[in-house]
């Protein structure tokens, strides 16, 4: 579905010019605090993988948009997976079960989505990946993103910070 959205988003004019087009990119930041609340540490987490059944949600979206709200894309998730994103994702490898934080949404500019969720542990473990999901439970993955571990104990929290850039050319 995504290499069908990318030949329509770029497709060419007979004259051989590009009509439209549209360049979708996220971004992942992280703050860990301790049980007090005391930041431990911060992390530019990198680029995420936007995931071929959250490009499909924004398509159905664009023609129901009450049964597919974009704006349910506020659900952070965390796990402890390892392998590299795909299109195909359509959940975490090895969630950690802890409840996903409800993220806040606003825009960082006119060109920003932007969502910051905190997820707090019940237990010790080593964060390896993150996912942005349309529901606090099941619902749809938007994004995943895997990263060196972020070392977390009972009642720590990490606040995710997701920036969605989206760009005319």
């Amino acid at each position: 579905m995504w290499k069908k959205l990318k030949r329509w988003l770029f497709r060419k004019t007979k004259a051989g010019v590009y009509r439209d087009s549209l360049r979708m990119s996220g971004h992942l930041y992280a703050k860990v605090y301790d049980k007090d609340g005391n930041l431990k540490e911060e992390r530019d987490l990198g680029c995420n993988h936007i995931v071929s059944a959250g490009v499909q949600y924004m398509v159905d979206g664009f023609q129901d948009s009450s049964s597919y709200p974009i704006s349910n894309f506020k659900y952070h998730d965390t796990g402890t997976g390892t392998t590299a994103p795909t299109d195909a994702d359509t959940g975490l490898e090895t969630p950690t079960g802890f409840t996903r934080g409800t993220g806040s949404q606003g825009e960082d500019d006119a060109d920003d989505y932007k969502t910051v969720g905190t997820v707090t542990a019940t237990s010790s473990k080593a964060i390896t990946e993150w996912g942005l999901f349309s529901a606090s439970t099941g619902g749809t993955m938007w994004s995943r993103h895997t990263f060196d571990p972020i070392n977390i104990n009972n009642s720590e929290s990490i606040e995710f910070t997701y920036i969605l850039n989206i760009q005319t050319s």
